[in-house]
């Protein structure tokens, strides 16, 4: 069985890997050999990760990847979500809460 770590993960790699592709979640899960049921019923229940989608500068500190989040989803960040930025050469990945 998997855990919520473990659909983080995959959910994290599909964002990197499949989405700038242009490959749908059920063709990832169907890939990686995961439910796409359980993997739904998962992003349903903790829809809390947002991904940032143009790659940015990983030197940036807290207070910028704020204001980019201001700019792409014209929210104010809570304590239980999560924004994924990347690099422009897609070797890191950074989460802010």
């Amino acid at each position: 069985m998997y855990g919520s770590s473990d659909f983080e993960y995959l959910f994290i790699r599909y964002k990197a890997e499949s989405m700038p592709q242009g490959e749908s979640i059920q063709t990832f899960c169907i890939k990686s050999k995961v439910s796409y049921n359980l993997f739904y019923k998962w992003y349903k229940d903790i829809n809390r990760f947002y991904y940032l989608r143009k790659s940015h500068d990983m030197r940036c500190k807290y207070d910028r990847v704020l204001l980019i989040i201001h700019e792409q989803f014209h929210r104010e960040p809570m304590y239980d979500e999560a924004f994924i930025v990347m690099s422009k050469d897609r070797r890191k990945v950074r989460l802010s809460s």
